[in-house]
C-alpha cells in the first residue's frame, strides 16, 4: 500500500491510499469514499485469522451502515467476538459457544460506538443472529412444513404459543406487552420463515404472530438453534 498526497480545488490536502485495487480517499484522517468494497475489506483484515462467522457479521454490518473506516471492521470483529465469549477482544479467537445473552449488549455498544451510522438496534442484533452459526436447512428434512417455494429457497412452519415461550427475545417481547395483549397473544397463530442461500445455509429467519392473514408483529433476531428446536418438536 502506497500514500499518494494531493492538492483539493478547496487547497486542503488529502491522500489516496491504493493498494491492489483499492483506492481510498483520505481528508482530514477520514476515508471518504472506498471504491472496492472486497478489497476494502481484504485489506482490513489483513494479518488476521478471523472465523467465518465473524467476518461475516463484521462485514454485513458495515455494509447495511455505511461504516467506511479501514480501521472498523477489525473493531467491530473483535467487539463481537469479546461480548460472545468468541475471542478476547484483541485479535484472537477461539472455538467456543456463542454467548446469545450477550445478542442485547452487543448490539447496543456497536450502536453506541456508530451512532452516527447504526440507527436501528433490531436490524443490528438479526445481522449477528442469522450470521453467527451456520445451520443448513437440510436438517429439517421431512419436519412438515405450511409453505415451501423451492425456487424461491423459503419455508415457512407453524410453532405453537408454548413453544414461542422457549425463544428468549419473542418471550421478553411478550412479557413486555400489557395483560390483555399477552391474553390475545394465547389466541394468535405462530409461524417461522427460514430463508436460505444456494449451498443450503439458512440466512434468514422471522417468526411471525397472525390473526387470520394479518401479521400483528414479527421478529427477525432469535437464536436460530432454538428456532430449529422448536420447529422439529411441534412438525415431527
Amino acid at each position: 500500500m502506497h500514500l499518494t498526497k494531493y492538492n483539493r480545488l478547496d487547497g486542503h490536502k488529502s491522500d489516496i491510499m491504493q493498494s491492489e485495487g483499492i483506492t481510498i480517499h483520505i481528508t482530514g484522517g477520514f476515508i471518504m469514499s472506498i471504491i472496492n468494497k472486497q478489497e476494502f475489506f481484504i485489506e482490513a483484515f489483513k494479518g488476521y485469522n478471523i472465523p467465518k462467522n465473524i467476518r461475516n457479521i463484521s462485514e454485513s454490518i458495515c455494509r447495511e451502515f455505511n461504516i467506511k473506516g479501514i480501521c472498523d471492521p477489525m473493531y467491530i470483529a473483535n467487539v463481537i467476538a469479546f461480548e460472545l465469549c468468541l475471542g478476547d477482544g484483541c485479535g484472537n479467537f477461539n472455538d467456543n459457544k456463542p454467548n446469545f445473552d450477550n445478542v442485547n449488549k452487543l448490539a447496543e455498544r456497536l450502536k453506541y460506538s456508530y451512532g452516527c451510522n447504526i440507527d436501528s438496534l433490531e436490524l443490528t442484533k438479526s445481522i449477528i443472529m442469522k450470521n453467527i452459526i451456520e445451520i443448513n436447512i437440510n436438517v429439517l428434512d421431512g419436519v412438515k412444513t405450511q409453505c415451501y417455494y423451492a425456487d424461491h429457497r423459503m419455508a415457512q412452519y407453524k410453532i405453537p404459543y408454548s413453544l414461542t415461550q422457549e425463544l428468549k427475545h419473542l418471550r421478553n417481547w411478550m412479557q413486555g406487552r400489557t395483560e390483555r395483549e399477552q391474553q390475545e397473544f394465547l389466541s394468535y397463530n405462530y409461524y417461522v420463515a427460514l430463508r436460505w442461500d444456494q449451498n443450503g445455509i439458512i440466512n434468514g429467519m422471522e417468526v411471525s404472530a397472525r390473526v387470520g392473514s394479518f401479521v400483528n408483529m414479527g421478529l427477525s433476531f432469535e437464536n436460530l438453534e432454538d428456532v430449529i428446536k422448536a420447529v422439529k418438536e411441534y412438525n415431527k
